[in-house]
């Protein structure tokens, strides 16, 4: 039986040493009607990286973010899809982060390996264990599972066992009543036409587990990019 920890080691080592990647995925809670985010990402190493996404819950809305040898780059809708010069690309990922649901970071920090997902390592009180195996995106995967010791948060992890590639995520964790709070005040300060949209809504008032789902389909290494993709603020979703 092989073991998790050298199945995620081939993980690490397959994204952080390609030259090229792309993707295509989807995220969406489940259980919960509503909310779904298309993305994709294009990436040649070792500076140009963009990663775009659209939510199709009310109305459709998109994003991007970018790096080239020019700089960095974000593109909102919130914004009047005006291009902004962002300092690095990591401001950028972290600025894009909360509105993408967490997407926008992971398969970053994955070909990035010094900036590495935090939550996909061994750190202390993570427990790493091989679950049962299946079918996804037609290859057999592992199924990898990453627990916290208060068994709350976690990570499920379905990689491709001849390819290596990560085609599915299920993600577990805690939002506070203090993130809550923090993320409201946050939309009022930078972002009010959204602010505006959920102003009235109700904040809870005990923290909840949220659970979301994430798969990646047309997943690509070490194949022929356009520059273009790079160097531009148009959208391909």
């Amino acid at each position: 039986m092989v073991d998790a920890k050298i199945i995620l080691t081939q993980l690490y080592r397959k994204y952080g040493e390609c030259q090229s990647y792309s993707d295509f995925g989807v995220m969406w809670e489940p259980g919960r009607s509503g909310r779904r985010i298309e993305f994709m990402t294009h990436f040649i190493r070792p500076d140009k990286f963009r990663f775009e996404w659209k939510t199709t819950d009310r109305d459709e809305r998109k994003y991007a973010i970018w790096c080239n040898s020019a700089g960095a780059y974000e593109c909102y809708h919130f914004n009047d899809y005006k291009t902004e010069h962002v300092n690095s690309l990591l401001l950028a990922v972290a600025g894009a982060t909360g509105i993408s649901k967490g997407t926008a970071h992971r398969i970053h920090s994955l070909l990035l390996p010094a900036k590495r997902n935090r939550n996909f390592s061994l750190r202390t009180g993570r427990q790493l264990s091989l679950g049962r195996g299946a079918s996804v995106m037609n290859e057999y995967c592992a199924h990898l599972q990453i627990v916290d010791d208060s068994e709350i948060e976690k990570d499920e992890l379905w990689i491709g066992r001849q390819s290596f590639k990560l085609r599915k995520i299920r993600k577990f964790w805690i939002i506070t009543v203090k993130d809550m709070r923090e993320h409201r005040q946050s939309l009022q300060n930078k972002s009010p036409e959204i602010y505006n949209r959920f102003k009235n809504e109700p904040i809870p008032d005990k923290d909840r587990i949220v659970v979301t789902e994430c798969r990646y389909s047309s997943v690509e290494f070490d194949k022929e990019l356009d520059d273009k993709i790079f160097f531009s603020g148009s959208f391909n979703l």
